[in-house]
């Protein structure tokens, strides 16, 4: 009878294998007859892989070594020693959590596994089972809202309460690139493009559209002025008074593009954009308006302290 039941938990243990796919199996017989164990694993997980914001990709390894015993009255047990890792394509990585893990079946050992990891700009959540040792799915986090310390723009809807980023055009826009809610050096200058009339009707392009801060110049309620390796960039708002956005190469601030909508009489209307400009213009023009009240051709709004 003895006999019986050891042929079928050896029978059994290589049903599991089989099973599982198992790149080895390290098997060992306890000094007592009746007991013995398996080893099985390590599974990599390396089919998967995540991509995120910053086009790193995330791979997942899960190195689980699961123990198969069976005691003196002819019941099994298991137990799991479990190692799961995910790392970036830069070397970075983090603990995948085993959530869950079942009996054993006809399939071989049922689990979950989940894993956050934030890295830099990135924040990946995955989420595996024992699909055969698959990440089944990479769920990417909401996009954070951009924070913006200072934009210039032209205002296309003007009841929709300032800027809109889906409606309204883009002139140029600092904002905050490093997370750190503050402004400052590794945050970013983007353009767009800039009204060609005051009526805004026609539009021309920035060539060049990023533009890395090293340095904040000066700041208040009312100015924003940051300066770059390629020239300076400002924004300013006055209530009463004018709005404006300047940008210009250094060391001597020309040539320069400067466009300003002035609010009363001592304050016109300009538009001068110059080609060799930081953010690079494809046209050269200059032009006066006299319009003494806000227009929507240029709308700033300030959030720079």
């Amino acid at each position: 009878m003895r006999k019986k039941t050891k042929s079928r938990r050896i029978l059994m243990v290589g049903v599991l294998i089989a099973a599982l796919w198992s790149p080895a199996l390290l098997a060992g017989a306890d000094s007592t007859p009746d007991q013995f164990e398996a080893v099985l694993g390590p599974f990599p997980i390396s089919d998967n892989p995540c991509t995120g914001a910053s086009g790193l990709t995330l791979t997942a390894y899960v190195d689980v070594t699961f123990h198969l015993f069976s005691d003196r009255a002819g019941h099994d047990h298991f137990t799991a020693v479990w190692n799961g890792t995910a790392v970036t394509s830069d070397g970075f990585s983090g603990p995948i959590q085993l959530v869950e893990i079942g009996q054993p079946d006809a399939k071989g050992f049922a689990f979950r596994a989940s894993a956050q990891l934030t890295h830099g700009t990135d924040s990946y959540v995955i989420v595996g089972t024992s699909n055969g040792f698959i990440v089944e799915k990479c769920i990417a986090p909401p996009a954070s809202e951009e924070l913006i310390f200072a934009v210039a723009y032209t205002d296309v809807d003007a009841n929709d309460g300032g800027f809109n980023p889906t409606v309204d055009r883009l002139i140029a826009k600092l904002v905050d690139a490093n997370n750190d809610g503050v402004p400052g050096a590794g945050d970013l200058v983007m353009t767009g493009e800039y009204p060609k009339d005051f009526q805004a009707t026609t539009f021309g392009q920035f060539t060049v559209q990023q533009h890395a801060v090293t340095t904040v110049a000066f700041q208040s309620p009312e100015f924003c002025w940051v300066e770059t390796d390629s020239g300076v960039f400002r924004w300013n708002h006055q209530d009463q008074f004018l709005e404006g956005y300047v940008e210009a190469a250094l060391p001597l601030h020309d040539p320069a593009s400067n466009i300003t909508d002035g609010f009363e009489t001592s304050a016109d209307d300009h538009m001068r954009l110059n080609g060799g400009s930081p953010s690079q213009p494809t046209d050269t023009f200059s032009m006066l308006g006299f319009v003494s009240t806000d227009q929507a051709f240029m709308d700033v709004e300030l959030n720079c302290q």
